[in-house]
Order: structure tokens, then sequence, then C-alpha cells
């Protein structure tokens, strides 16, 4: 979804208008992001608590993963340097990020 060419252009359009509508931002962010780490600090809470996983820091933790998704590939569609991401780098993403993810907090297959 972050990488759809639709999803790029509104990026870049609430990044412009934003300085106009300040408010933008802000309801932007609560309505998409907000939710959504709030929903993987809960799930990665309950992992924690059933000793599935260790994490110390259960809001940096759900950033850094979100963040890990989106990574310098999303900043370059940004900046018009590419253009979204095909299949196999998508689930080459995906596989890279959570294989380092759970081995950062501790998960042992």
């Amino acid at each position: 979804m972050a990488y759809a060419d639709e999803a790029i252009q509104l990026y870049r359009l609430i990044i412009a208008e934003q300085q106009h509508f300040p408010e933008l931002g802000e309801l932007i962010y609560r309505s998409g992001p907000e939710p959504l780490l709030r929903q993987m600090a809960s799930y990665l809470a309950e992992l924690s608590g059933r000793g599935i996983l260790h994490v110390a820091d259960l809001e940096t933790s759900s950033r850094l993963f979100l963040d890990m998704l989106k990574g310098d590939q999303h900043f370059r569609c940004l900046l018009g340097l590419q253009t979204g991401l095909g299949e196999t780098a998508k689930q080459r993403l995906i596989s890279t990020v959570v294989a380092f993810f759970l081995k950062g907090h501790g998960y042992e297959a």
C-alpha cells in the first residue's frame, strides 16, 4: 500500500499542503499511522507476555518495524527516483525485515 502510486501521490500532496493546512498532517497521522502503531504495540505486548518475544520498548519496537518495512525505497519513491516496488522485491523486503525483527527480539524457532 505505501508503495502504490496513489499513496505516493497522497504523501506528496500532504507534505506540500501541510504548511497551508497544519491540521492536515495531524489528521492523517491520527487516522492512519497512529492506530497502526497502537495495534502493533498491543500485539507485541501480547507476544512478549507469552514469552515468545522479548520486547523492552513496545512503542520504539513498533515504530522500528514499520519504518523498516517502508525503508529507503519509500523515500526514493517520494523523490521520484524509483516507481513502486515489484512483488518479488516486496516479498524479499518483508521476509528480511521480519527475520531481522524476530532475531532482534529473541525469537527462537
